[in-house]
């Protein structure tokens, strides 16, 4: 906020969203210790600052915000082939190469002895050979240290799929880092259909698509609410079929958002699959209006 403040007044920096990290800081003891005594833009500051506690600076509603690099329980929306624009669904793979890091080194500055202490994370399994050094400044606590290594190290072996897709207005609703639920048939993430009708007594769903059990497996069902929200999962067991031959799905305890079955608003869609398999979570990274 300190080096934000240097160009733009208060009300342009997202200072809610940036202080609801101060106890969390505060309890794992991370901290941002540095001197700027060269020139360098406010915004190459900026991200310095949020690269030692695993984040980013982004601009986005107008306001300077942090963007930390975390897990998401609650996604911020979920997509499917029914509001997924169809033909659009891309993967992209980066496979691994000679260029590959397989460590990560950086150093944190010792607040008893003020000197520099490098330290270097690589999987057990690592031949070390092709070890990177990423800047870590501001830094004086070595388990936050490791903790920024280690989200890199995962990160260049876990993250190495590239997800695109279209949509409508609904990607105008997304904030970078979001974290989304995504259904597709083609790369088998899960299967989605429409509610047809539900019985809110039996807590039954009768669905517009045929959902496949897995034999000896617990299964879960999302629900897509009247603003693209995830809620859920639910627990998820097999009502049969209707007499039209369509699924019948008997949704476990939890509150639900209101089911729409038509009539003056989109149907309610859900994603299910076994266990986990429901959905892929996807981490937003970009929104790239294609016209007006």
């Amino acid at each position: 906020v300190h080096v934000a403040r240097t160009w733009n007044p208060a009300h342009k920096i997202d200072l809610a969203g940036i202080y609801a990290n101060k106890e969390q800081f505060a309890e794992d003891g991370w901290t941002f210790d540095y001197v700027f005594d060269t020139p360098r833009q406010t915004r190459e500051c900026l991200q310095m600052v949020a690269r030692a506690v695993v984040g980013v600076e982004v601009e986005q509603g107008g306001k300077i915000c942090l963007v930390l690099d975390r897990a998401n329980d609650a996604p911020a929306m979920s997509f499917s082939q029914y509001n997924i624009r169809r033909n659009t669904l891309a993967l992209e793979y980066a496979f691994p190469d000679e260029q590959t890091a397989d460590g990560v080194r950086g150093t944190y500055i010792d607040v008893n002895s003020w000197k520099p202490v490098p330290v270097t994370v690589a999987f057990d399994d690592s031949p070390q050979n092709n070890v990177s050094t990423i800047g870590t400044e501001g830094i004086t606590n070595r388990e936050q240290l490791r903790h920024m290594l280690w989200n890199r190290i995962r990160g260049s072996k876990y993250r190495r799929r590239g997800i695109s897709f279209g949509t409508e207005m609904d990607g105008g609703t997304l904030l970078y880092g979001d974290t989304l639920l995504v259904s597709h048939d083609l790369p088998s993430w899960g299967q989605a259909a429409e509610v047809i009708a539900w019985d809110a007594v039996a807590r039954t769903m009768t669905l517009s698509e045929t959902m496949e059990f897995t034999a000896d497996a617990t299964h879960s069902i999302a629900i897509r609410d009247r603003v693209g929200l995830a809620a859920g999962p639910f627990e998820a067991t097999d009502g049969g079929t209707d007499d039209a031959g369509r699924s019948l799905v008997i949704v476990g305890a939890g509150d639900l958002p209101d089911i729409l079955t038509g009539g003056d608003a989109k149907r309610t869609i859900v994603q299910f699959g076994p266990n986990d398999a429901y959905a892929m979570r996807l981490k937003l990274i970009l929104v790239d209006p294609q016209d007006e």
